[in-house]
């Protein structure tokens, strides 16, 4: 993915496929060589970021080894997409009633927690900064003082842990969350 396609932009493209298709590995190539728009790709999903000018039988090889881990799978659980709802293990979300469900129970969801939890269900595993998070579910920039951020993410564990669910949402400090199996948080 380059980052400057005409009338494309190409961090913004490279998130949604990153989140329409998690397992496919995304390498930006770009000439924009600062270390935020690193950290930027990083953040959005990317397995890689090469800076231009590059040497091809580098880069070959960087996507031969992104293309090997993506065919090994990962250790992280993979979410299952259904008509109408979004599965990791037994944890469902319906997202036709904007309900959890698991074996022990059901609980509804407000439409920001819906909307938290299908953006974590969409990459188990995956660390999600508080920018893409606040981007992705309230469309807007991420103002580091608001704590909005997190009294949602604390509603979303209650709810998790209320339905018993395998998940819960684990905080980095300073960076952002993750959904992780219970024993691992």
């Amino acid at each position: 993915m380059d980052l400057m396609l005409p009338g494309l932009d190409g961090m913004s493209a490279s998130r949604e496929i990153v989140r329409a298709k998690p397992r496919v590995p995304v390498i930006i190539v770009s000439a924009l060589t600062e270390r935020e728009k690193l950290l930027q790709g990083f953040a959005v999903g990317a397995d890689d970021y090469v800076t231009k000018p590059f040497d091809l039988e580098v880069l070959l090889a960087r996507i031969s080894a992104s293309l090997r881990r993506a065919a090994k799978g990962g250790s992280s659980p993979k979410a299952e997409r259904r008509e109408g709802a979004i599965q990791v293990g037994e944890l469902l979300i319906d997202t036709d009633t904007r309900s959890l469900r698991t074996p022990a129970g059901e609980v509804p969801l407000t439409p920001k927690e819906h909307g938290l939890l299908q953006l974590l269900l969409a990459q188990p595993g995956h660390l999600f900064s508080r920018e893409e998070i606040t981007e992705s579910v309230w469309h807007h920039r991420y103002i580091a003082s608001s704590r909005t951020l997190d009294v949602h993410m604390r509603r979303v564990r209650d709810k998790l842990r209320e339905v018993q669910a395998e998940f819960t949402v684990q905080a980095v400090r300073g960076v952002g969350y993750r959904l992780a199996p219970v024993r691992a948080a």
